[in-house]
C-alpha cells in the first residue's frame, strides 16, 4: 500500500515538474489571452447595450422635458 502511494506521489511530482518553472506555473499565454479576450468582449457588449439603452432613455426624457416646457 505504501509503495503504491509513493509511486503515485512520484508520478504526480514528475507531472508537476513539467509545468512548474523557476518563474512559476507554466501556462499557455495564447489560451489565457483568448479566454480573457472573450470575456472582455462579453462585458463590453453588455456595457454597450446598457449605454444605448440609457442614451435612448435620456433622449426620451429630453423630448418630454421640451414638450412640457413648450406647454407652459
Amino acid at each position: 500500500m505504501e509503495q503504491e502511494t509513493d509511486k503515485k506521489l512520484n508520478e504526480l511530482i514528475d507531472s508537476l515538474n513539467s509545468v512548474i518553472t523557476k518563474h512559476g506555473l507554466l501556462t499557455s499565454g495564447m489560451g489565457i489571452l483568448a479566454e480573457n479576450t472573450k470575456k472582455m468582449i462579453e462585458v463590453l457588449d453588455k456595457i454597450q447595450k446598457f449605454m444605448y439603452f440609457m442614451e435612448k432613455r435620456q433622449d426620451e426624457m429630453f423630448k418630454w422635458m421640451q414638450k412640457t416646457k413648450e406647454q407652459k
